[in-house]
């Protein structure tokens, strides 16, 4: 499992050096497109990751694959990663990265899983209802986990909202288990 504040350094600094280039939402698509290609490449992934390919082989893959299509900073960025052997973290860097632009931005991002896929007008209502309740405005990914059975969770700045019938059913079932019989039985 990748230390997600190793990630988070990564990206603030590079937020840092695009906010003074000008080149946030450019830099943002590129490293997305980046992450994205390499996670989707399985040899790419591998390659990268595997811990005992050297560094230039490394380097020299990515300016091959990549050289023409991103900016000189972003390639040395990506060598900084490689030479400090944090390449299997590029993914989670650029999600990092796009956290901080909507963090600038006044925006929070919010995970809604749901036990069944949400109609538009119910994501909608949830994007509206969670943005009053925030003061600022929420942009929510979703997904579905069906062992939900019912309702949602949803994480967002750290915090954790589970409102799924799982959860529900697990707290009545420990207060059930805490109860003791004999004193139920004989009043």
């Amino acid at each position: 499992m990748l230390d997600e504040s190793v990630a988070e350094r990564y990206a603030g600094a590079l937020f840092e050096v695009s906010e003074a280039c000008g080149k946030t939402d450019l830099w943002d698509k590129k490293l997305s497109q980046i992450a994205k290609s390499v996670e989707d490449t399985p040899f790419l992934s591998k390659f990268l990751k595997y811990p005992f390919g050297s560094a230039s082989e490394k380097k020299d893959i990515m300016k091959k694959v990549f050289g023409t299509f991103i900016d000189v900073q972003i390639m040395n960025f990506i060598f900084i990663i490689i030479d400090r052997g944090r390449a299997s973290y590029l993914d989670l860097i650029s999600k990092k990265y796009s956290e901080c632009i909507k963090q600038s931005r006044g925006i929070v991002s919010a995970e809604v899983i749901s036990a069944a896929p949400l109609s538009p007008s119910e994501r909608a209502r949830l994007a509206r209802v969670l943005t009053q309740k925030e003061g600022r405005k929420v942009e929510p990914s979703f997904s579905c986990d069906p062992s939900l059975i019912g309702g949602v969770v949803i994480k967002m700045g750290g915090r954790v909202i589970d409102g799924s019938l799982s959860r529900a059913l697990s707290i009545m079932k420990e207060k059930f288990a805490n109860v003791d019989v004999s004193a139920v039985a004989g009043a």
